[in-house]
């Protein structure tokens, strides 16, 4: 969801990631150990392949974002600023850098299973 910005998108994520996860698992090429790194592997190769297709956030998917009616139109319109923002930023990252910050900082992920999900050493 923090990568898509889109909740209909983070769940086409998830289910195509478990279904290739199964695929996998069915022609025994499946993990042997790092699950979460695999898993994780598969959703962003779906990400990337999902933002080639699609560069840029549609403006119906920022009219679409659910607000609470309690916050003013000012902090939401910053909030996704800022959102649009980082995401862009993100963008102009290559894809390693982009992974090991979203993992880092956005999912809390330690050093050992940064390092296993991108194929790096960790002091790489």
């Amino acid at each position: 969801m923090r990568l898509l910005g889109d909740s209909g998108m983070a769940e086409e994520c998830v289910s195509e990631t478990f279904s290739r996860f199964l695929q996998a698992v069915y022609s025994g090429r499946g993990p042997q150990s790092h699950l979460k790194a695999y898993l994780y592997r598969i959703a962003h190769n779906w990400i990337t392949d999902y933002y080639r297709r699609k560069p840029t956030i549609s403006l119906d998917a920022i009219e679409n974002m659910q607000t609470d009616d309690r916050v003013s139109i000012t902090a939401v319109v910053d909030g996704k600023f800022r959102r649009s923002r980082m995401r862009a930023a993100l963008a102009e990252l290559p894809d390693t850098q982009r992974q090991v910050i979203v993992l880092r900082f956005l999912e809390g992920w330690d050093e050992n299973e940064i390092a296993s999900a991108v194929l790096k050493s960790v002091s790489a």
